[in-house]
């Protein structure tokens, strides 16, 4: 095999794999686009929904606060019947 090609097959892999990465479902705490949508845009038991400070994130989805972490509470997700946790606000 020449070294020509040997380059090519791992260049070939090199970009699949990236388009593979971009291409898949947002982990927790990354940006996302469509609010509420929760196949596609974020791993499974996230959605996509705007966090305390107002950017779209993957976020976690809950029932009720018990079910978020210490420093978050579950609230609604706009537009949706979803909840998600968010940092608790101080009031």
């Amino acid at each position: 095999m020449s070294l020509r090609r040997i380059v090519s097959a791992l260049a070939l892999t090199l970009f699949t794999g990236a388009v593979a990465v971009a291409c898949g479902d947002g982990e927790l705490g990354e940006s996302c686009e469509s609010a509420g949508k929760t196949d596609g845009e974020c791993e499974d038991g996230l959605v996509c929904g705007k966090d305390t400070g107002g950017a779209l994130l993957c976020l976690k989805t809950c029932a009720d606060s018990a079910g978020c972490p210490a420093d978050r509470e579950c609230n609604g997700v706009e537009g949706t019947n979803v909840k998600a946790c968010r940092l608790k606000t101080t009031k």
